[in-house]
C-alpha cells in the first residue's frame, strides 16, 4: 500500500520538474550578449578570450606622406628670386651704395675729378669703414699711382677735414706722418695706387694739392 501511495506522487514531481525545464518556443534572449558572445570589434584577450566585448568603430588614419611626391612638389610659396640692382653698368652696388671709377684718360685735378663723378650723380668716394676702404681700394687699377678720394681739409689744423658728402670724418688710413699740410697747400686727398714705388705706401691715404693732377677718381652715389 505504502509503494501505491507514493509512486504517483513522485511521477506528478518529476512531470512537473521536467516541464519547467523545458525550452519556452516564444523566449527572446535579452539584447545584452552573454557568455561566450563576440561582437563586431571586440579585442581577444592574450589568453585568447575576449578582452574588450564594446564594439569600437575603425580609426580613421590618415595615409603615409608619399616621400618621392613630395621630393617633385614645388616649393610653398614663390620662388627666391634676387632683386635687381639699382647701380649701372660699370658700377659696383655695396651697402646701398654705388661706386664707379673713373681713370685711363688725362691726369685730373681735383675740380676735374669731382666733375667727372658729377656726370654720373655722384661725388668722390667717402670711406666710413674699413669695408668700405677695401672696396674702394679694390676698384682701383693696378697700375694707378694714385686715386681722388672725397675727402677736403676745411682749416689750417691736420685734423680739419670733411666728406664731400658732408658726413664727419670717423675712419682714415692714413699713410705714416701724414696729414702733414705739406707747404700749407695740401686741401685735398687721395688713396695711394698699387702702381706707387714705395712698397709702403698702396692703399694709404695722403694730403695733397687738390691742383696737382692724379690718374683716378674713385666715385660714389646713392641709387
Amino acid at each position: 500500500m505504502m509503494r501505491a501511495i507514493h509512486v504517483p506522487c513522485f511521477l506528478f514531481i518529476a512531470c512537473l520538474l521536467l516541464a519547467c525545464t523545458q525550452p519556452n518556443p516564444g523566449f527572446v534572449p535579452p539584447s545584452t550578449p552573454g557568455e561566450g558572445a563576440v561582437l563586431d570589434g571586440a579585442l581577444p584577450s592574450e589568453s585568447g578570450g575576449r578582452a574588450d566585448q564594446i564594439s569600437r568603430p575603425p580609426l580613421d588614419l590618415p595615409a603615409p606622406p608619399d616621400l618621392h611626391a613630395q621630393d617633385d612638389a614645388p616649393a610653398d610659396g614663390p620662388s627666391r628670386v634676387d632683386a635687381p640692382s639699382p647701380c649701372g653698368a660699370g658700377e659696383t652696388h655695396s651697402g646701398g651704395h654705388c661706386y664707379s671709377v673713373v681713370s685711363g684718360g688725362a691726369p685730373m685735378m681735383y675740380p676735374i675729378a669731382r666733375q667727372q663723378c658729377q656726370k654720373s650723380g655722384a661725388l668722390p668716394a667717402s670711406v666710413n669703414t674699413a669695408a668700405e676702404h677695401a672696396l674702394v681700394y679694390g676698384l682701383v687699377g693696378s697700375s694707378s699711382q694714385g686715386a681722388w678720394i672725397g675727402l677736403l681739409r676745411t682749416g689750417s689744423g691736420k685734423g680739419d677735414f670733411v666728406w664731400e658728402s658732408g658726413a664727419s670724418v670717423s675712419y682714415t688710413q692714413w699713410a705714416a706722418g701724414e696729414p702733414n699740410n705739406d707747404g700749407g697747400a695740401e686741401n685735398c686727398v687721395l688713396v695711394w695706387g698699387p702702381g706707387v714705388s714705395n712698397p709702403q705706401l698702396p692703399s694709404r691715404w695722403n694730403d695733397a694739392p687738390c691742383h696737382v693732377p692724379r690718374d683716378t677718381v674713385v666715385c660714389e652715389r646713392v641709387p
